[in-house]
């Protein structure tokens, strides 16, 4: 009999081609045997976790309710804030960046879905801080 726990699922439902047998042991469907899968089975069910959150996000900004930003800014504030204020120097301007990144996304995911929520972020956000950046030193050169 083959038993399955939630995390076994988890790693089968990334996996298709492993087979979970009685023995706690993983085999792939070309006879390869995979033991000790406690990183995969770890890194399936982060994997899991970070889908459903960003699809319960995305539903959220899809019916334009403003628990989305602060979902948004709670699960990927950080990172974001980081990755600006490594360009920009910053922490105002960061933030700044942060807050332009959350309204673009704001106004543009009912017409369009991306797939993947963090990396659209942090492009809007790696994209507002170069334009922080520049419009910073370009007042700077200009100045007498």
């Amino acid at each position: 009999m083959i038993r399955s726990s939630g995390c076994q699922n988890a790693v089968l439902a990334f996996c298709p081609n492993l087979w979970y047998t009685d023995t706690g042991n993983f085999f792939l469907k070309s006879c390869y045997l995979f033991k000790n899968l406690s990183f995969l089975c770890v890194r399936a069910v982060r994997r899991a976790v970070k889908i459903v959150e960003d699809q319960a996000i995305i539903a959220l900004f899809e019916q334009r309710n403003e628990q989305a930003i602060s979902a948004s800014e709670q699960q990927y504030g950080s990172l974001c804030r980081s990755v600006a204020h490594d360009i920009t120097g910053s922490n105002e301007d960061a933030e700044e960046c942060l807050n332009d990144a959350l309204f673009t996304v704001w106004n543009s995911i009912p017409p369009s879905k991306p797939r993947n929520l963090c990396a659209y972020l942090l492009r809007l956000v790696r994209n507002a801080a170069l334009d922080r950046y520049r419009s910073v030193h370009a007042a700077k050169r200009s100045a007498p």
